[in-house]
């Protein structure tokens, strides 16, 4: 396992340039936090690629709030251990800024990149879980 984020580091401390720690918590409010360093740096680098804000709309998740039915997440998911991230443009959330973010996490190194069946949705999933089929897929 790599090295993850402090449980200890404070909400409005910095993991990255671009990136704080309360992005990254529970959002359920139980105050887990965990994050892969390794995905952190990944973020970074398209963030920079992309050159401007990324929201990230869900980052590690508590087993209670993994399985709630506001989520609905696999037994399984990325998140439980701090390798997922669910992003999506900041601003301007259009269908030419998503294929631009999409592009550059691929430059950033991601190849475990979830794409919405549901096009209202809007949202990347991006992880580095070596365990599932790595590659491009619908979720």
């Amino acid at each position: 396992m790599s090295k993850t984020v402090s449980p200890s580091a404070l909400p409005n401390q910095y993991i990255t340039p671009n990136l704080q720690v309360y992005e990254i918590s529970c959002k359920c409010g139980c105050g887990y936090k965990a994050l892969s360093l390794e995905l952190a740096e990944m973020f970074q680098r398209a963030r920079v690629l992309f050159g401007d804000a990324i929201s990230v709309t869900s980052g590690c998740r508590c087993v209670k709030h993994n399985s709630s039915a506001a989520v609905k997440g696999k037994p399984d998911s990325a998140h439980l251990v701090g390798l997922a991230l669910d992003v999506k443009p900041a601003k301007n959330n259009t269908p030419l800024r998503r294929i631009r973010l999409f592009e550059c996490l691929k430059q950033a190194g991601f190849v475990r990149i979830g794409v919405p069946k549901n096009e209202n949705l809007r949202i990347f999933h991006v992880d580095i879980d070596k365990s599932k089929p790595q590659g491009i897929f619908e979720y």
